[in-house]
């Protein structure tokens, strides 16, 4: 069973982040903001999360925790 996740949208920036992924293109920043996304949703664990992407858990993680620091930024 995985941890429960901390609370990702700290600074309440979800709905802002769903406008930004369906208007950036293709590209890194958009995988980041689908991580987000997908994080936001909290139906996928991170593991689950990254192999969607086909990225490592670890930068899954990274991106979350850069996110609850600094938000979209």
């Amino acid at each position: 069973m995985a941890r429960s996740r901390r609370k990702l949208d700290i600074h309440g920036q979800a709905d802002e982040v769903l406008k930004l992924f369906k208007t950036t293109k293709p590209g890194w920043e958009k995988e980041r903001l689908q991580s987000i996304k997908l994080g936001l949703e909290n139906k996928l664990t991170n593991k689950e999360i990254a192999q969607t992407l086909g990225r490592h858990v670890d930068s899954i993680n990274n991106w979350f925790n850069l996110f609850r620091e600094g938000g979209i930024q």
